[in-house]
């Protein structure tokens, strides 16, 4: 296990992850946002090989059935940077789930940054415009990329609005 909150598990993915997996990654509503188009059963597969070798992938996990939900990413991003990404199926959307696990992320960064000299100078949440409550308790945006840099890139996504902030 990677992380605990009330309400989630944030761990690996494992093998018995496909079919939950395969649930919103098949969803073009869910990914419209991300650099992928909705998968196949097939490319889920493959995906989920790769995710289960790859530290940066955690699968979110609701504690009260096991049911895997979506997943954060935590990366490397440029400069040194690590980066923060999410995705949640849709049927668990607008329950701040997203908002828990990436605060549970952050928090497990900023632990590292005091003890690793990890740069962590600025945050970048990219949405819907109309969705300026990204991560607050309301869970508007359930897909979403953070970059914790030194350095800010300027280029925003078409249709998206980059908030930044300093911490």
């Amino acid at each position: 296990m990677v992380a605990e909150t009330e309400r989630l598990i944030l761990r690996r993915y494992e093998s018995r992850d496909f079919d939950d997996l395969y649930e919103y990654l098949s969803d073009p509503e869910v990914v419209e946002f991300e650099p992928y188009k909705a998968q196949t059963a097939e490319e889920t597969r493959e995906n989920l090989l790769w995710r289960i070798s790859s530290e940066a992938m955690i699968a979110v996990e609701l504690k009260e059935n096991g049911k895997m939900i979506g997943n954060v990413y935590l990366g490397d991003g440029d400069f040194g940077s690590k980066e923060l990404g999410y995705v949640f199926n849709k049927k668990f959307w607008h329950k701040g789930y997203a908002k828990e696990a990436c605060e549970q992320s952050l928090k497990n960064v900023s632990e590292m940054a005091f003890t690793e000299s990890l740069p962590i100078a600025t945050r970048r949440i990219w949405h819907h415009s109309d969705c300026l409550k990204d991560l607050d308790s309301e869970g508007k945006k359930t897909s979403g990329r953070t970059s914790i840099s030194g350095r800010m890139k300027t280029e925003i996504p078409s249709g998206k609005t980059a908030l930044n902030m300093l911490f």
